[in-house]
């Protein structure tokens, strides 16, 4: 195909160079993901198949302690059967893990641990309760023993079938399974044996079990032949394992000697027949096979991290790979486009002109001259967007001139609206009492709008036999609709409360003020306390108000109330009336939710708690002082002078009785 532009000519150019280095890499990233994918796949297989050989090292421990104790009366210690269970669990968990969901080592578990084992379990524990050295109890150890053994040599076959679903992808990680499966294999018929001996000679030693056979002998050829399988696998890791040693990471290397091994039990089995010299060869029988045991369980705990570790080092060198690819890839293309840069100023250098002319229409230059029509097909097209161009800017710059006009206008018309809510917000302020002696009752309060205007209110009436009456209002929302909503909801309440009839009680005024409210409007919440400074009696009714806090005289902090449905969200709303004593110089602070859910910048609310610590902190500080504390308090919570929410406290101190007088 013919190439038309420049563009097109260059875009070929470089889509097949790209093209080349993207197949070339992509395979080459292909592989090696595929290579870091199947180390951590064998990675996460070889934990599970770890926890399948510390199973059957678990069950291997559990069947010798219980073959011990049905043949000698050895006690089982309870954590054995639990470190079992312990060990089949986690090799769920580990399954799970590497995906081993075809049900092949769910079901292997399955088979010895959930439809044997208890069975087993529940044999062994029956044949403890019977005669020691029994026939009966010898056929039972007997048999717990043989199926103990199968199942543990189930768990190792399940090992090696999981093995075989491995992908090969080093032949010496196949080596150190190799090497493994050889010593689990050894230290397996290492425990067994220890088991045999035991009973052998408690058989022959203790009383109780004096003429008993014994139930199993040790198989010293199945030892031998186990022991040079390792021997023949170790090599080629010996000098590795050996500098694991040498760091305290394992065992390092000394070659299991079978044949020392073999002359230790023959050595303890001449004394048992001879009937002399027993201690000191049992003390070495027990050292020799203590040792191997202990060297062959740290082997295979060595050769697993060891494997764990090539695996790492096989998944860590495949990420190197691709991150050295990637790295090629990306200078290929920098030099790629260092190359197109370089032929583009070359060849398009006489298309600078028209760059400039574009410019200055950028910069709103609409009297630029602008370049003669060219013949080329790019050069031409750029004239034609130059003149589309500046016919826009032109068009722009009419559109600009109208919107400035619209932008005046709208500042004019917005100077006005803050002019007139900033005169509304006086004149709701000047609404409220500030500070006030009513009969034997001060009030204070503060007072801060979230924005021009509220939708908190309130306001303090005096009965004509001297009883006192508060509100506080709490209209939902904040703003102009809702300080208008807080209006009607004060006038409300307050004629509520002048054509109260007598001996109408806060609860009965509460009910009817909630039945009256139009439900049109938006529900509002609110506070409605009565205090006689005669009697020292108060009440006060919450209908979703915060509850009001009653500061004692003496400094003791009381919360009133524990809610309650607001006004106007159900019209046959119940409300139940709180007493409460209030004696000179006991102050009730009744405040909206704006000061307990004030957040700080973490988002942290300031919450009821605060508030009643502070008023414990300054009880024996003035009203004003301790309005004074909360509002630096709450400012210094929030961290700047914005608000979320209208913030209103009102504080009703009782005077002393001369006071009132």
């Amino acid at each position: 195909m013919r190439l038309a532009t420049i563009r097109s000519t260059l875009l070929s150019l470089i889509g097949s160079l790209g093209a080349v280095l993207l197949v070339v890499v992509a395979l080459q990233l292909a592989n090696l993901r595929t290579l870091e994918q199947q180390a951590n796949s064998q990675f996460d297989a070889n934990l599970a198949r770890n926890q399948v050989a510390r199973g059957a090292l678990a069950l291997a421990r559990e069947r010798d302690a219980y073959y011990l104790a049905l043949a000698t009366g050895t006690p089982v210690r309870p954590e054995t059967a639990m470190e079992t269970d312990r060990s089949f669990a986690a090799f769920r968990i580990a399954a799970d893990q590497a995906n081993l969901g075809d049900g092949t080592a769910t079901d292997g578990i399955s088979v010895a641990l959930e439809d044997r084992l208890p069975g087993m379990r529940q044999a062994a524990s029956g044949a403890l309760r019977l005669p020691l050295g029994s026939q009966a109890r010898q056929n039972l150890a007997l048999r717990w023993f043989e199926d103990a053994s199968q199942a543990v040599a189930d768990l190792r076959i399940l090992r090696l079938r999981l093995l075989s679903q491995s992908d090969s992808i080093s032949l010496g990680l196949f080596g150190l399974y190799s090497l493994r499966t050889h010593t689990l294999n050894l230290l397996d018929e290492l425990m067994k044996n220890a088991a045999v001996v035991e009973v052998d000679v408690a058989v022959q030693t203790l009383p109780e079990l004096q003429g008993g056979l014994a139930l199993v002998r040790p198989d010293v050829s199945r030892v031998t032949e186990a022991a040079s399988e390792v021997a023949m696998s170790v090599a080629p890791f010996e000098e590795f394992l050996r500098a694991l040693g040498d760091e305290g990471r394992g065992p390092g290397i000394n070659s299991f000697d079978s044949v020392a091994y073999a002359a230790s039990g023959q050595r303890l089995r001449d004394a048992l027949q001879a009937g002399e010299g027993v201690a000191e060869a049992l003390a070495d029988w027990r050292r020799v096979s203590g040792a191997a045991i202990l060297q062959l369980d740290e082997l295979q705990a060595a050769t697993f991290g060891l494997t764990q570790d090539r695996l790492g080092a096989l998944a860590a060198e495949a990420r190197r790979s691709a991150i050295f690819w990637a790295v090629l890839l990306f200078s290929a293309l920098g030099i790629v486009i260092v190359a197109v840069r370089v032929v583009l100023v070359s060849v398009v250098g006489p298309l600078e002109r028209m760059r400039a002319a574009m410019l200055q229409l950028a910069e709103d230059n609409l009297s630029v001259e602008l370049p003669k029509p060219s013949k080329l097909k790019e050069i031409g097209a750029m004239d034609d967007a130059l003149r589309v161009f500046k016919a826009n800017a032109t068009r722009r710059r009419v559109l600009q001139k109208e919107r400035l006009r619209l932008h005046g206008r709208l500042e004019e018309t917005y100077g006005h609206l803050k002019t007139d809510l900033e005169a509304a917000a006086v004149i709701q302020a000047s609404l409220l009492p500030q500070q006030a002696q009513i009969a034997g009752i001060s009030l204070s309060s503060y007072f801060r709008p979230s924005h021009f205007l509220a939708g908190d209110t309130f306001d303090v009436l005096q009965e004509p036999d001297g009883r006192v009456i508060v509100f506080q209002i709490d209209v939902a929302g904040h703003g102009a609709a809702a300080a208008l909503v807080s209006v009607a909801s004060k006038y409300t309440v307050a004629q509520a409360i002048l054509q109260r009839l007598p001996g109408t009680g806060l609860a009965e005024l509460t009910r009817d003020i909630n039945r009256e409210w139009p439900s049109d409007l938006p529900y509002f919440t609110l506070i409605l306390a009565e205090i006689d400074p005669a009697t020292g009696h108060g009440t006060l009714v919450q209908a979703g108000h915060p509850s009001p806090l009653l500061l004692r005289s003496t400094g003791e902090v009381i919360v009133l109330g524990d809610g309650g449905l607001p006004i106007g969200v159900l019209p046959h709303a119940t409300f139940v009336a709180i007493p409460f004593a209030f004696g000179p110089k006991d102050r009730l602070l009744i405040a909206t939710d704006g000061v307990h859910e004030m957040s700080n910048r973490e988002g942290e609310l300031f919450s009821e708690e605060r508030v009643q610590d502070l008023l414990r902190t300054c009880a024996n500080r003035s009203t004003e002082q301790i309005l004074t504390q909360l509002d630096t308090s709450l400012r210094t919570w929030r961290g700047d002078d914005t608000l979320d929410d209208d913030v209103t406290i009102v504080v009703l101190e009782g005077k002393r009785a001369n006071e009132y007088q």
